[in-house]
């Protein structure tokens, strides 16, 4: 660019860019995450928890809801605990309405609750197929509704479902079919809610994370032969953590992906790279 005389910069005027930025401000934002007490929901809640939200904890087993809530709330966050099916339409609706109740709305929604029996899929029994299908993918569904519910009337929210690696591609690990299937429905749910509800104000997006350490993986992870099939497939040479994820969460969550709707982020070390 021609400035003129050496050495003299052109006078820039102050701009909205120039100003601070809070892009990524999510201070007091209400949050639901299912499946958060343990594993990927516990760390995203942790996550959330450091970036000043006020997190419902909602699992299956009350338990471990509460302790994840209680862990929170030791470090100064707003928590609340609650016992939830999400392949139950009612539970989940009354989950939503005790966050509601505890924090005045839901601004952030993220479905992670998730199931696996891997297998053979000659040897899966048909009903294991549809507790698979009824938790990972249905039980999804029921969550994005209840959260769209709220989210439609009052023109804005951010949902944020948390798929696989395998909703992309079928596993050479190990076998999970029903598993695999369930994903890939995932992340095309994701897709067409986004469609549907992206010009009232609510975004939906997903998370397709790779191996990641935590408790449900602590059996395949002590196989060295296991190990060394998922590094072979991986640029990043490493398992991934609930903190590798959680990054990818928050940035869907805030305010600095306002344009980003209907995309599925692998955090996955560069597995479906290969």
């Amino acid at each position: 660019m021609h400035c003129g005389a050496a050495g003299m910069q052109p006078a820039i005027s102050r701009k909205v860019s120039d100003m601070p930025y809070h892009g990524f401000d999510l201070t007091n934002s209400s949050v639901v995450i299912t499946g958060a007490g343990r594993g990927l929901g516990a760390g995203l809640a942790e996550a959330f928890a450091t970036a000043g939200a006020r997190i419902t904890i909602a699992d299956l087993q009350p338990e471990l809801a509460e302790t994840t809530a209680k862990r929170l709330q030791n470090s100064g966050t707003a928590a609340i605990a609650v016992a939830c099916d999400i392949r139950d339409a009612q539970q989940v609706a009354e989950l939503r309405d005790q966050a509601i109740a505890a924090f005045g709305t839901i601004d952030v929604w993220i479905n992670n609750a998730g199931i696996n029996i891997p297998g053979p899929a000659a040897t899966l029994e048909l009903a294991e197929w549809n507790q698979i299908i009824a938790t990972n993918l249905t039980g999804t569904f029921i969550g994005c509704r209840a959260a769209g519910e709220i989210m439609l009337a009052r023109g804005r929210g951010s949902i944020i479902n948390i798929s696989s690696i395998h909703g992309h591609v079928g596993s050479y690990v190990h076998q999970a079919a029903a598993y695999n299937a369930s994903k890939a429905g995932v992340i095309n749910l994701t897709r067409s809610l986004a469609l549907e509800w992206g010009a009232q104000g609510v975004r939906v997006n997903g998370i397709s994370p790779g191996p990641l350490a935590t408790e449900l993986m602590t059996t395949r992870l002590a196989n060295p032969e296991y190990v060394q099939l998922m590094m072979h497939r991986m640029a990043i040479k490493r398992v991934g953590t609930p903190e590798d994820v959680a990054g990818a969460a928050l940035f869907l969550a805030a305010p600095a992906a306002a344009w980003i709707t209907g995309q599925i982020l692998a955090v996955d070390g560069g597995w479906l790279a290969a």
